[in-house]
């Protein structure tokens, strides 16, 4: 069993993407949860509930909150890796 986690802030600070992955009972898994108001501050009851009625709903509070199997999460590395490198080299281009 192994767990293991990145948390990357986005440049604003108010946005946040958690990737967690590992093995859990012989399943395989990478999560990815993306932050919509940042981390450590405080929330409004409004907020609050908002995340109550979720975890009553749907068993977690986030609902940007995905689930990949292996193939997907090669699939989004790849993507980003690919992203990153045309970002790269349009700017050593101008």
């Amino acid at each position: 069993m192994f767990n293991k986690e990145k948390f990357i802030r986005c440049d604003c600070g108010a946005h946040a993407l958690h990737l967690s992955w590992g093995e859990d009972a012989g399943y395989t898994y990478v999560e990815l949860a993306c932050w919509s108001m940042g981390v450590g501050k405080p929330r409004s009851w409004r907020h609050r509930l908002r995340h109550i009625w979720c975890i009553i709903r749907q068993g977690t509070p986030f609902r940007d909150f995905v689930t990949l199997n292996e193939d997907s999460a090669t699939a989004l590395a790849l993507a980003v890796t690919g992203a990153a490198a045309d970002i790269k080299a349009a700017k050593e281009t101008t």
